[in-house]
């Protein structure tokens, strides 16, 4: 009955054309490159408030970002393991490491990447 009422009150939201959002954590400079390199070798850093990745591919990041295991991932496109980028980011200020991954995951939902996370992790229930 509960599930029942939320989605009638999200359902009416949605309708009234009311967006709610929320503040999360996200990094104040953002930089995202492709990287045509061809090396092969990826490298992800995050020193004192700052992200650095170097030639990595999509599905690296949500699995970092997200603490998956490789097997946990499925049903991402075909680029998402094939395209490589590189990634800047700089915090606000100091963070921990669990805050520059909130960071990165705010970053791949503006990015619509967090997506395919939810289709995994749908995919993975069933």
């Amino acid at each position: 009955m509960r599930a029942l009422m939320m989605a009638v009150v999200l359902a009416y939201v949605a309708g009234q054309g009311v967006l709610v959002q929320t503040q999360r954590p996200a990094f104040d400079v953002v930089s995202v490159k492709v990287n045509r390199s061809g090396e092969i070798p990826m490298r992800i850093t995050a020193p004192a408030g700052r992200f650095d990745a170097t030639n990595v591919t999509v599905r690296l990041l949500i699995l970092n970002a997200y603490g998956l295991r490789d097997f946990q991932l499925v049903n991402l496109p075909g680029w998402a393991g094939d395209e490589r980028f590189d990634v800047a980011g700089r915090a606000p200020g100091p963070a921990a490491r669990d805050e520059i991954s909130v960071m990165v995951r705010s970053m791949l939902a503006d990015r619509r990447c967090d997506d395919f996370v939810y289709q995994s992790i749908v995919a993975i229930a069933v």
